[in-house]
């Protein structure tokens, strides 16, 4: 479970580092597309335009996030105790 949970948060991290290279990849090109068609196929240019990283970092942070929370979410309700109902309460 422990590297389960460390795994997700290195995506996690991976997804927001990702994010903010692209970002300021994009602002040193003046936050402009025209040059998006040079660098579509990593194979064919000589760089990939930063909005991928961007998209590639918005693509990890939700699905990441989601086992996260999910995860603390079961745990908490395996932990919690059940519930008494009314009529248990009365006979007790």
């Amino acid at each position: 479970m422990f590297v389960r949970r460390v795994s997700f948060y290195l995506l996690l991290t991976a997804g927001i580092a990702s994010i903010t290279y692209g970002l300021l990849g994009w602002q040193l090109r003046g936050f402009t597309l025209f040059d998006l068609s040079a660098g579509f196929w990593p194979w064919s240019a000589q760089e990939i335009h930063p909005l991928y990283f961007i998209i590639l970092g918005i693509a990890f942070v939700p699905a990441t996030l989601w086992e996260l929370i999910a995860n603390e979410t079961a745990q908490n309700a395996a932990s919690a105790p059940l519930p008494v109902s009314n009529s248990e309460r009365d006979q007790a």
